[in-house]
């Protein structure tokens, strides 16, 4: 499993653009596996998370997708961690992301939750992992390497929290 999520997987962390009911965005780490086969993908679905089928075209064959996010995304690096070759150093900047989000929660989220805005620190330490592991991720089909949508929710972030921009921003 691990050696075909090296070659298939995607490790994600992520920043949501902000919506009506949080202007901030939300933080949150994604793992996804894509691939033909339905009955491959079923095993990792042991970790959580769920399968759902891609956008079909004329010419491809249908496909799955295998998505993980949050707590269950960071078991399922802790788990592969070690077959990992590949992946080992982005697996592991994930699973550091994912902790600093959970770290805040236990200690700012009352119900888990909600909790206070982040501060200005926290927003930094989590933006200097996300810029981490950009630089450890090979170049995205179109040889870009950040997607648009993510690049527009980062700035609106930091233009919410007044924060100066980063080299990548």
């Amino acid at each position: 499993m691990a050696g075909f999520f090296d070659g298939e997987g995607n490790i994600q962390p992520y920043l949501s653009a902000p919506i009506y009911s949080n202007r901030y965005g939300q933080y949150s780490l994604r793992v996804n596996v894509v691939n033909t086969s339905h009955s491959i993908l079923e095993q990792f679905s042991s970790f959580g998370g769920t399968i759902r089928e891609t956008s079909k075209t004329s010419t491809w064959k249908m496909c799955y997708r295998w998505d993980v996010t949050g707590s269950a995304a960071k078991r399922f690096l802790e788990a592969v961690l070690p077959y990992l070759k590949l992946k080992k150093e982005v697996a592991m900047v994930g699973i550091e992301f994912q902790s600093c989000i959970e770290n805040w929660k236990r200690e700012h989220c009352k119900n888990g939750r909600f909790g206070p805005r982040l501060s200005k620190q926290e927003i930094a330490k989590r933006d200097t992992l996300i810029t981490k592991f950009r630089e450890l991720q090979p170049l995205s089909s179109g040889g870009r390497k950040s997607r648009k949508p993510r690049k527009v929710a980062f700035a609106l972030f930091r233009q919410a929290e007044n924060l100066p921009r980063s080299r990548d921003g």
